[in-house]
């Protein structure tokens, strides 16, 4: 990392740092982007410049893009299944000791706007994750199993962690993920099975789109 990289790092964090202690402070809704940017000694235009919204800044801790980076990181020769179970547990662990990701989450449980933007930014990553697993098994996308994966694989590592939180399961959240994919693997989960589908009407009956 050159030194320009390792000074826009840094201001990155204590964006983040700041943001977060007036938002505990505060309150989310009671902080502006000029108080942050002022508390950091930056500038708002520079502080639009690492983040586009006061949302982003909430949410940045998170880290969800995480999980698609781990993915990418496994031996391209691992077969996917291991691959995409280590990348959740990677994941997780590279989370599990950092403070700031606990007070977002804390933040983010009491303020619903941030909240519909952490959704938004939820459902784009686990789509990077279906793509990365479409990469590595050389599948043409949109594919459904591939899209199911990465939503699978990102609700994992989120039920885990918020059962760790919680305090509802015994053991670390890697543990309680690696848990809850041994259920899935052993059968230990139910899964919803369709019932019969009605084939579509044919072309020439009501009902039926041109």
């Amino acid at each position: 990392m050159g030194l320009r990289e390792k000074k826009a790092a840094q201001t990155r964090a204590r964006v983040i740092d700041t943001a977060l202690r007036l938002f505990s402070e505060k309150g989310y809704d009671a902080t502006t982007v000029e108080e942050i940017a002022a508390e950091a000694e930056i500038g708002t235009s520079t502080f639009y410049r690492f983040f586009p919204t006061k949302d982003a800044v909430l949410v940045e801790p998170l880290r969800l893009n995480s999980l698609a980076e781990a993915l990418r990181s496994r031996p391209p020769d691992e077969p996917i299944d291991q691959a995409l179970g280590a990348a959740i547990l990677t994941m997780i662990q590279a989370g599990a000791d950092d403070e700031r990701l606990e007070t977002a989450r804390t933040i983010l449980d009491a303020t619903p706007g941030p909240r519909a933007r952490l959704w938004d930014l939820w459902a784009a990553h686990a789509k990077e994750v279906g793509q990365v697993i479409a990469e590595r098994t050389a599948v043409q996308l949109p594919d459904l199993a591939t899209r199911f994966a990465g939503m699978l694989a990102m609700t994992i590592g989120g039920m885990a962690a918020d059962l760790r939180r919680a305090r509802e399961f015994d053991g670390t959240a890697a543990e309680i993920a690696a848990r809850i994919m041994r259920e899935l693997v052993l059968g230990g989960v139910t899964l919803p099975l369709p019932a019969a589908v009605p084939p579509p009407p044919p072309a020439d009956q009501p009902g039926r789109r041109s």
